[in-house]
């Protein structure tokens, strides 16, 4: 991979930098494409299974048809070492043929907009995808299948209500909306009204409540953010239709350090919010495994920083030796 990576940057050489940098991958050969259409670019010259690398930046929305494997430079600044995202800042529309049998994978990435599925009057079918470490706006009008997202941010999920299967590992999601099968573990979840068909465990809820089509354990929750009490004064249950199993009706608002949810006005800084517990919280509300609840429990605690190694400084040459050398000095980082 580190080759790879340096490959690359020698291909842009006095470019990188200057320009938005899309590579991509296919059978060891690596192409690279600039500017703010980099993304379109490398994707129409790919087939399914290929690497498509963003280095931060903004790049164009596109429609996604093939099953690729695209990596950005984060979801969020990494201040450590001085990272900024990929941005992909048009919608995004995914359009992948039913039949194909590869995999759609998405790490690293913030989509400023929206991510659907075919057209406002129709849906697509996506299976055997996952987003890892992503931010996205929304996402919605898709019908999903054994689809994953992994530690993202999204402020609001809409899948089609007649998904087949999709679930949530170590996630905050602003606002959940759907009848479909959907499976949370370790989230953070708000929703609009009642909830159906999905499963949560170890998660914090809060924003409406869940039907007896529903399954919860192990959960903290409220019918508002602010306490156990609705807006007409009485007392309410987030979980008063489902089996309890050890779930918490608590005033949410006292669960984060720093987060203050708002129902009206300007929005939070929810894109930046680490959404860390008070240390009473985590001491109190525990999920199935001894851990907190949220999404730093679990097996998959949250951490925005991609996967893969990322390049923080690349020094090109303006110009190559007598001899044709051309010098590079490039740091990567590492990955624990």
């Amino acid at each position: 991979m580190f080759l790879s990576l340096v490959a690359a940057i020698v291909a842009a050489t006095t470019v990188y930098g200057q320009s938005q940098v899309a590579t991509l991958t296919h059978d060891g050969v690596i192409t690279t494409f600039y500017g703010y259409n980099g993304l379109q670019s490398a994707h129409d010259a790919a087939v399914s299974g290929d690497i498509i690398t963003l280095s931060s930046g903004n790049f164009q929305g596109i429609t996604i048809t093939k099953a690729i494997n695209l990596r950005g430079a984060g979801m969020q600044t990494d201040t450590e070492n001085n990272i900024l995202p990929s941005y992909v800042v048009g919608n995004v529309t995914i359009n992948i043929p039913e039949e194909e049998t590869r995999a759609l994978t998405v790490e690293g990435v913030q989509f400023k907009n929206e991510v659907v599925g075919g057209v406002a009057t129709n849906y697509s079918f996506l299976k055997n995808a996952t987003f890892t470490k992503c931010l996205i706006r929304s996402f919605y009008n898709l019908k999903l299948q054994d689809v994953q997202f992994i530690q993202c941010k999204i402020r609001e999920l809409r899948p089609n209500g007649s998904a087949l299967s999709f679930s949530a590992i170590n996630c905050f999601i602003r606002r959940y909306v759907s009848w479909a099968n959907g499976i949370f573990r370790n989230c953070i979840v708000g929703g609009a009204g009642a909830n159906e068909n999905a499963s949560f465990y170890n998660c914090i809820l809060w924003g409406g409540y869940l039907l007896a089509s529903c399954t919860a354990e192990n959960c903290v929750g409220s019918t508002t953010f602010s306490s156990t009490t609705n807006s007409y004064g009485y007392s309410a249950s987030y979980f008063k239709d489902v089996a309890q199993t050890n779930n918490t009706n608590t005033a949410v608002s006292s669960l984060f350090k720093t987060y203050r949810y708002k129902d009206s006005g300007s929005e939070e800084d929810w894109e930046n919010e680490t959404f860390e517990l008070t240390d009473e919280a985590k001491a109190a509300y525990l999920g199935d495994d001894g851990k907190e609840v949220g999404i730093y429990g679990g097996l998959m605690p949250f951490d925005p920083t991609p996967s893969y190694p990322r390049i923080t400084k690349c020094d090109v040459a303006p110009k190559s030796t007598v001899d044709g050398k051309l010098s590079v000095d490039i740091e990567v980082t590492t990955v624990e």
